[in-house]
């Protein structure tokens, strides 16, 4: 039995137990007593909720053993509890925003007339952020929103009789300016990033993408040095200066300095940032140090400080969101790759074991089998990872191709060439249905498994022209490369020596 009501209580903390029974008790929440009694025979289910005792008829039993089982009434009365359910939960996130909670009530107080409770609400929240020491992505909102309230309240409750009012106004206008621009700006520059991030991987139509499209038109380092001077906030001074390294770096990646002056930038201004922010500006370094390792250019160098950038954001927990402490998908992908590609099992297989627990609960089994999978393979134990790939049931579409490729370096490495010849076919079939993938990535992938094609036929017969063709095959941009060049070294020499 799989509704949105368990699915949500399987979320339920004991707190979250015990708080949403008296939600429900209470008469202003809830005047159904019916829905009462099923979320207490529900939750005896907590938190699996698969007892093969959990049925809609043994539910309707518990709540009225008289009544005749009908389906339908008990849908009507899942789909009511999991409305309260989210009631509960929008009360739970609202009680914990204290200063979105108090828009909300200055919103209400200005239906009311009450602008002198407005100004002493809005006197307190600004109190309340002049405190806050990280900023975060909403923060320029918030104050956005709370000079807004203020502007609005002079602008109702005080006539416009002289030049003190009337410059607070204009002085109010302005700050309100300043705020939304810092947000437009801070936000801009983030999206943009990722998705040029985005475009290497996938399909991106710049002509009707509205962010690429608004960067052509704007300068954006211009504006964010022009705010920089316009205000003498020193915790915004220091995050809109980070957003201009960052532009600097992009556009001049080739410069060494640039990174240097960023990361260092970033680091000693951490105790103004919020985890959002900080958590962009460390997936910025890792991004380039992964650019400077696929240009094959002082790669060791750049492997080693990726390795050491993962270490600092796992030690400082740089990987939680606002929204979620889930560890993300790609972020775990691509650090349990570069633990396996730089030989680092040991560590590996303990990243493995503390962080593939913090991942969402629906996929944590399939990428603890996919991450087994991998450091098997790696390690050349061929035939356990074998068995760990029919336990994976990925829907991670990155990892779908991530898959496909580890399976056919297995069948290669098992001499399954059959299996990997069959499998290449379905790869090239894959790639030419999905209109995801952008051209770049779809040719990185075809490089890499017409290479193996081609070093399977020139095992089978060592003609020189085919090794040319893999010679040649292998100076193209393509995924596993070093992979690839192993096994190649390998069969040649093993050419050499039978000649």
């Amino acid at each position: 039995m799989k509704y949105k009501i368990t699915e949500l209580l399987k979320t339920f903390s004991q707190e979250d137990i015990k708080n949403f029974r008296t939600f429900l008790l209470s008469p202003y929440f809830n005047e159904s007593p019916k829905l009462s009694k099923l979320y207490e025979a529900l939750i005896q289910h907590h938190p699996l909720f698969d007892s093969r005792q959990l049925t809609e008829e043994n539910l309707s039993h518990k709540l009225n053993p008289k009544l005749t089982f009908k389906l339908s009434t008990m849908k009507v009365l899942f789909f009511d509890l999991a409305k309260k359910a989210e009631e509960y939960l929008k009360i739970l996130n609202f009680q914990n925003r204290h200063v979105e909670g108090d828009d909300f009530l200055r919103n209400e107080l200005f239906k009311r007339g009450q602008h002198k409770f407005i100004d002493q609400n809005t006197e307190r929240n600004s109190i309340v952020l002049d405190k806050e020491e990280n900023i975060d992505l909403g923060y320029f909102v918030r104050r956005f929103q709370l000079v807004t309230d203020v502007l609005n309240s002079n602008l109702i409750s005080q006539p416009r009789s002289n030049s003190k009012v009337i410059n607070s106004n204009i002085r109010l206008m302005s700050e309100r300016g300043k705020y939304i621009t810092y947000f437009f700006i801070t936000e801009m520059v983030r999206m943009f990033d990722n998705l040029l991030n985005l475009k290497r991987t996938f399909v991106i139509d710049d002509q009707k993408n509205f962010i690429i499209r608004i960067f052509r038109e704007i300068d954006f380092e211009s504006l964010l040095r022009f705010v920089i001077l316009s205000t003498d906030n020193k915790k915004y001074s220091r995050i809109l200066q980070l957003n201009v390294l960052l532009i600097r770096l992009t556009l001049e990646s080739h410069d060494q300095s640039c990174y240097l002056r960023y990361k260092d930038f970033l680091k000693k201004n951490l105790k103004y940032l919020g985890r959002d922010v900080s958590r962009f500006h460390f997936t910025q370094l890792m991004r380039y140090c992964m650019d400077k390792i696929s240009e094959r250019k002082n790669s060791q160098k750049y492997e080693t400080e990726l390795f050491n950038i993962y270490k600092y954001i796992l030690s400082h927990g740089y990987y939680k969101t606002s929204v979620a402490d889930y560890f993300p998908i790609e972020l775990y992908r691509t650090i349990l790759i570069r633990g396996l590609e730089m030989k680092k099992y040991k560590w590996t297989l303990e990243f493995i074991k503390k962080y593939c627990p913090k991942l969402r609960p629906d996929r944590k089994d399939n990428m603890y089998s996919y991450s087994i999978a991998k450091y098997y393979f790696h390690k050349k134990k061929f035939d356990s990872a074998m068995r760990n790939f029919h336990e994976i049931h990925l829907n991670h579409f990155i990892l779908k191709v991530d898959l496909k490729d580890m399976m056919l370096m297995t069948y290669y490495e098992l001499g399954l060439y059959d299996n990997a010849l069959s499998l290449i076919e379905t790869y090239r079939r894959f790639l030419s249905n999905t209109k995801i993938l952008s051209l770049d990535e779809k040719k990185r992938c075809r490089n890499f498994f017409c290479v193996i094609q081609k070093m399977i036929q020139y095992k089978y017969s060592f003609n020189p022209s085919i090794k040319y063709l893999v010679k040649k095959g292998l100076q193209n941009e393509m995924t596993n490369r070093i992979w690839l060049e192993e096994k190649f070294a390998e069969l040649d020499s093993r050419y050499v020596q039978s000649a």
